[in-house]
């Protein structure tokens, strides 16, 4: 039992070291995404894909709430807690409805191109959103809607078992950075 925890634990450092050398640049470019979007006004919109869906809750919660520190909150709408109960077909109008141009989207994908985060990047573009996406396997569908613009983090090169805890080093960093090019706080 020893080895299998040690082996697992072992693998998580692994993967966020390769997250650490190999995203870091695209995470700072989702940092000025993100930062510039709240310094001019605009609102942050995330979503994810099952258990990612408390992730992209957690980024929310960061931008509206701090992590660090007091400070005003910066305005952030989680879809997917929006859309609960929702059909299908009515998940993207909740985003229509919401958003405006300039506002960033904010995908966490675990793979297969999910139908409800197509209809949310089919949305985005239709109301010229800047879209970050974190993607996953098989998620050419979401990738193929993406402008020049729009930014994707795809973590296909990691295994599943460790996506979630590579989705929060993400929410966390991008939490980090970005109260730190708003606030310049360390």
């Amino acid at each position: 039992m020893d080895r299998i925890l040690y082996k697992f634990f072992e693998h998580i450092i692994e993967s966020s070291m390769i997250l650490g050398d190999s995203f870091s640049d695209s995470i700072q470019v989702a940092t000025e995404i993100v930062a510039d979007a709240l310094l001019t006004g605009n609102t942050i919109f995330t979503v994810g894909q099952g258990n990612s869906c408390a992730l992209a809750q957690l980024l929310t919660h960061n931008l509206a709430l701090g992590t660090q520190m007091d400070r005003p909150g910066f305005p952030s709408l989680n879809l997917s807690q929006m859309v609960c109960g929702f059909t299908n077909d009515c998940n993207a109008k909740v985003l229509l409805t919401h958003s405006k141009s300039s506002d960033i989207l904010f995908l966490l994908s675990r793979g297969a191109s999910n139908t409800n985060l197509i209809q949310f990047v089919e949305a985005g573009v239709q109301r010229d959103l800047r879209i970050i996406l974190v993607a996953y396997k098989d998620d050419a569908m979401l990738i193929e809607h993406l402008r020049p613009r729009d930014l994707c983090l795809d973590l296909s090169c990691f295994e599943s078992r460790v996506l979630s805890q590579l989705h929060l080093q993400i929410i966390e960093s991008l939490s980090q950075l970005v109260d730190h090019v708003i606030l310049g706080e360390n």
